[in-house]
């Protein structure tokens, strides 16, 4: 056995780092607050902004500037979502590095990877939209200057 900072706790799987009742609240409630708000701008990148280029669709204004401004959105909240996902476990095992002292291993890892492959693949498919949105402007800002 080795003596480690951390404590493994076999029943939930998981590592308890000690630290000091002010930090836990400090650490506890910047964690809410931080998952609300990612909550609130998901909601509203994932939902609001299809809605709002769906409404701009059907009024007959497909390609503007707006609806690729807001496909950029989506496709960079995706693509940067996917990635932290499949890097966080190893971006966790390096700062509790000096806790864990190298005996626990980011298992997770490659599960995290296979798991962001949807969003990544999802920002994807956006992009490949956006681009050809893109196209659709140039082409109708030509036309619309065609005399």
């Amino acid at each position: 056995r080795k003596q480690v900072e951390s404590r493994y706790h076999e029943n939930e799987n998981s590592i308890s780092i000690p630290v000091s009742r002010s930090w836990y609240t400090i650490l506890n409630s910047t964690a809410f607050i931080l998952t609300i708000l990612f909550w609130i701008v998901y909601v509203y990148i994932i939902f609001g902004l299809p809605a709002s280029i769906l409404l701009s669709v059907s009024r007959g204004k497909a390609f503007t500037a707006g609806n690729i401004r807001d496909m950029k959105v989506i496709y960079w909240f995706l693509i940067i979502t996917g990635l932290l996902k499949s890097v966080f476990p190893y971006l966790k095992e390096w700062f509790f590095s000096a806790y864990i002292k190298g005996n626990y291993i980011a298992i997770e890892g490659a599960n995290s990877f296979i798991s962001a492959l949807p969003l990544l693949l999802s920002g994807a498919a956006v992009f490949l939209i956006c681009k050809a949105f893109q196209k659709g402007y140039k082409l109708q800002q030509e036309e619309d200057f065609t005399v």
